[in-house]
């Protein structure tokens, strides 16, 4: 030691089993513990121009990172999703603007594209199809839990317009299609706008489409 790994989103330093609070950033620097375990390292540079000599900086500009450090009190465990959804939530902030310019807007008073059933378990994202493109009508939802050991999940959609129906399937990060023992693992079920499947892994990714009844 120190070795030094890469962190997405938030770090939490704990010391005899307790957690001493988290580290909020919305980069990816690499965090490494002292041979004596009492000192937390964050490292700030990792592109050096050449890889053969670490000493020489990717990057001749100057820079500013941000963090935040959050106490411990009432900081959840990771499993509970809660340092996630903070950590995004100082990283990555919800943004609204007015609609409609001057004329009067009414806005629904509950609206959502996607939800779970359950607290530690959440949307990620909702978004076109990479892949696929928007021509094939799919949207790709991922939805992240922390809990290492698997759940069953419901997503609920927005109510399928008149004529049309939703339809799931799973498939991988890169938008491409699953195993067969994987997409039986996760057993995607679509009943009116609701889809249970479940969730092996930490990131699951589902392709979403509005079909046409027969």
């Amino acid at each position: 030691p120190p070795i030094f790994s890469a962190t997405h989103d938030f770090v939490m330093p704990s010391s005899g089993g307790t957690i001493l609070g988290a580290i909020y950033h919305s980069h990816l620097p690499a965090w490494a513990v002292t041979g004596d375990n009492k000192s937390l390292i964050g490292c700030l540079l990792r592109n050096p121009i050449n890889d053969k000599d670490s000493n020489q900086p990717g990057d001749p500009d100057s820079h500013t990172l941000e963090y935040a450090l959050r106490v411990p009190a009432g900081l959840g465990e990771p499993t509970s999703a809660t340092p996630q959804k903070e950590s995004l939530a100082y990283s990555t902030p919800l943004q609204a603007c007015v609609a409609g310019g001057s004329a009067a807007v009414s806005l629904a008073a509950n609206f959502s594209v996607a939800s779970l059933s359950v607290s530690n378990a959440y949307v990620t994202a909702v978004k076109t199809g990479t892949v696929t493109g928007p021509a094939l009508g799919q949207i790709i939802i991922r939805v992240y839990q922390p809990t290492l050991q698997g759940q069953q999940l419901t997503l609920t959609l927005p109510p399928s317009p008149a004529g049309q129906h939703w339809q799931a399937t799973g498939i991988t990060a890169l938008e491409t299609a699953l195993s067969a023992a994987k997409t039986t693992t996760l057993n995607v079920a679509v009943n009116g706008n609701q889809i249970s499947f479940f969730a092996e892994r930490a990131i699951t990714t589902l392709a979403v489409s509005l079909i046409q009844n027969q």
